[in-house]
């Protein structure tokens, strides 16, 4: 598959496509947790590669279709977890990393989980800190795998406003993907659409998004 993307700063993306197009390998690859079959990818002229973990976490953050099982982490640990690059082995006040974790977590509306035990939270309300967890890592890009699965419908609208109003307000680069493309073309600036081995296609720009009919798009 020979993809090239171009997205703005303060933009929805959302990746679409038939079952087992690669959805999940494209934003895994993009994010540096497995490698490309072929060429590279790169942000700003920064190459993503497999393994580099301290570098490719300053470009981009990842969050997962189901939360992870932490029986016994509070909340604020969990967002503190994505925040480990900032962190100082040495440092013995950590208020300003506290901060950006509550500032995260207000920015995602679970400011009141911060000190629940993160295992105790709903799906919805796991998904919510998780978010937060990304933005305290505080990346110009924030890739999201199905995260609108396991949501009940009003859920999965809340999800999709806090993402417009967080990549419009804090100018980040959202690309996330989605089985529910009715649901989530209203609250995106660009749709990605992969067909498996086949040709992909890129819509950008509301207008264009405006006259897509989804159904046509699996024919």
């Amino acid at each position: 598959m020979d993809l090239h993307l171009k997205l703005d700063a303060g933009s929805v993306t959302l990746l679409a496509g038939t079952n087992g197009a690669g959805k999940s390998s494209l934003l895994r690859t993009l994010a540096g947790l497995q490698e490309a079959v072929s060429g590279e990818v790169a942000y700003a002229g920064h190459a993503i590669r497999a393994g580099a973990a301290e570098t490719n976490a300053q470009h981009i953050s990842i969050m997962f279709s189901t939360p992870p099982a932490l029986e016994y982490s509070l909340v604020q640990e969990v967002v503190l977890s994505g925040m480990s690059r900032f962190l100082n082995p040495w440092q013995w006040n950590y208020s300003d990393v506290a901060e950006i974790a509550d500032r995260a977590l207000a920015q995602t509306g679970a400011e009141a989980f911060g000190l629940k035990q993160f295992d105790a939270l709903s799906d919805g309300e796991k998904q919510k800190v998780m978010l937060a967890r990304c933005l305290a890592q505080n990346t110009p890009v924030i890739l999201l795998d199905e995260p609108l699965a396991f949501l009940d419908y009003p859920s999965r609208l809340d999800m999709l406003k806090l993402l417009q109003k967080i990549a419009r307000e804090s100018q980040k680069i959202i690309l996330f993907s989605s089985h529910d493309i009715e649901i989530g073309l209203p609250f995106s600036d660009n749709l990605l659409f992969l067909k498996g081995k086949g040709p992909w296609y890129l819509t950008q720009g509301r207008q264009a998004l405006d006259a897509i009919v989804p159904s046509t798009l699996f024919t």
